[in-house]
């Protein structure tokens, strides 16, 4: 055990740095999408949110079958064989071009077949041009991660995150319209790419565009798992989005979604340590499976700790939230993300344990979990979105990540190992429990929006301190943190 925390010690400073960097790019997007949204919220009525809302969905849900998971198995690829990394490039390179070709004719079949008023149509094929560029785009991304460079992904998400925001102020400041808010995308979006191509070409590697028949089908079923598992992912994100559309109608949709997004940007936290952590859990993965089930469990760890808090957090602050970004007009929406709350934690595990079967070459088991959750959530959606509305696809939505939990948990239990629930969850539970505690107290529904936001920072503080008075980090692993934030040689081990 001592050799294995030592060994974890050495790259604790890399995984560290390019964690921060991965970090700081989420996070940059999170504020982004966050105000951007709030923006968009306030410049549209309820309606045309709604309108804009059914749009992004069905843009999302069809882009995965153009990224076709193709980024992770490059990331994973090119970390374990960077001889052919040009040649891995060039391959997925052609393969999404020939994927966004079908999708574009996807989408003109569907404006063909559906009565969509016109500007709905035009701000579909604008928005999923825009996430074609973005796919394309991804790959470079994925050549960042393998190489372990996440500075770049930092910088140049940056650059696309001032880009949009500015073209999104001066959308709105001009009042150019609906379809200027998607068209603000776009202009961002295609700058960012072009950039971003020359980065890559200029500092990694220059994309070998050969068709080769062998590794493009090696690619093509190495990634369509992760393809439909990303298809299926997104369909039990979003097809509450179609459900209220068709039973209830674009407010619904507008409320629904406006607790959901930030939900959804959360994600932002638990993405960026997986993506640092993957190249790691890929390597490790080819080596004895005790490894992979040592470094897994730290990381389980520190997700089920920094998940638990945000859920209080959010319930506790649900109307606040939705009153700041989206204004009164949306306060209905405070209901829906109070529910939604309590996904936090399920959607935080979901992040690690989906890639950490990807780095064992499992991810076929993700698509099975993503199909229960995608099934259910439609079904439940069908059974309480008539009657319930946005509140009922809340309940919906719940439930259906709860259990794409528990087929993920039982897979990676199989596979990598069972972490100690038992010995892990107890002490944050409490934690939790106590935070909860001066939530009733402190709750009281009309204080305003300064006092909330003290008191919400006072319960996070709260938690924090009894993760440490109950010792729920070990020694090794306070070890490690101060080895990295005090900046010393992580290379002579844990002395014990």
């Amino acid at each position: 055990m001592i050799k294995e925390n030592q060994r974890h010690v050495t790259v604790a400073g890399r995984l560290a740095k390019n964690s921060i960097f991965v970090f700081f790019a989420r996070i940059t997007d999170l504020l982004v999408a966050l105000i951007s949204t709030a923006l968009i919220a306030r410049y549209l009525n309820v309606t045309d949110f709604g309108n804009f809302a059914f749009v992004m969905a069905i843009t999302i849900f069809l882009i995965p079958l153009t990224d076709f998971g193709f980024e992770r198995i490059l990331t994973r690829e090119i970390a374990k064989d960077m001889k052919k990394a040009d040649k891995y490039f060039g391959s997925a390179i052609i393969a999404r071009v020939f994927l966004s070709m079908l999708i574009i004719l996807v989408i003109y079949t569907l404006t063909l077949y559906f009565d969509w008023d016109r500007k709905v149509v035009k701000a579909l094929y604008i928005s999923t041009i825009t996430q074609l560029i973005t796919s394309m785009g991804m790959l470079a991304i994925g050549v960042f991660r393998a190489f372990e460079k996440m500075e770049y992904e930092l910088f140049l998400n940056f650059i696309l995150n001032i880009i949009y925001f500015i073209t999104i102020i001066c959308a709105i400041k001009f009042d150019f319209g609906f379809l200027s808010i998607f068209g603000a995308r776009f202009l961002a979006t295609f700058i960012y790419v072009f950039i971003l191509a020359a980065v890559t070409v200029r500092k990694f590697i220059k994309p070998s565009l050969t068709f080769d028949f062998s590794l493009m089908k090696y690619l093509f079923k190495e990634a369509l798992p992760l393809g439909i598992f990303a298809f299926l992912l997104t369909a039990s994100f979003k097809v509450d989005v179609f459900v209220l559309n068709y039973f209830k109608g674009p407010d619904d949709v507008s409320l629904f979604e406006a607790a959901h997004r930030v939900i959804m940007q959360l994600q932002a936290i638990p993405t960026a340590i997986v993506i640092s952590i993957f190249p790691y859990l890929s390597r490790l993965a080819g080596e004895s499976g005790d490894t992979l089930s040592f470094a897994f469990n730290k990381f389980f760890k520190l997700m089920l700790i920094m998940s638990l808090p945000f859920s209080i957090l959010l319930i506790f602050m649900s109307d606040i939230i939705i009153s700041i970004l989206y204004s009164e007009t949306f306060s209905a929406a405070s209901k829906s993300l109070s529910i939604l709350s309590f996904t936090v934690l399920f959607l935080f595990l979901i992040s690690l344990q989906s890639f950490a079967l990807v780095s064992k070459g499992k991810q076929v088991l993700n698509t099975i979990s993503a199909g229960g959750c995608f099934v259910l959530n439609l079904v439940l959606d069908i059974v309480l979105v008539p009657r319930y509305g946005f509140i009922g696809a809340s309940y919906a939505t719940l439930i259906s990540y709860i259990v794409f939990f528990c087929f993920s948990f039982y897979f990676v239990s199989r596979i990598i190992g069972m972490p100690p629930i038992g010995e892990v969850l107890p002490k944050p539970l409490i934690s939790t429990g106590v935070m909860a505690g001066f939530f009733f107290v402190l709750y009281k529904g009309n204080n305003g929006i300064i006092v909330r936001g003290v008191e919400g920072v006072l319960l996070l503080v709260i938690y924090i301190v009894m993760i440490f008075v109950l010792k729920t980090f070990k020694s090794d692993e306070i070890s490690i943190a101060k080895r990295i934030f005090l900046r010393q040689k992580l290379d002579k081990g844990i002395e014990t």
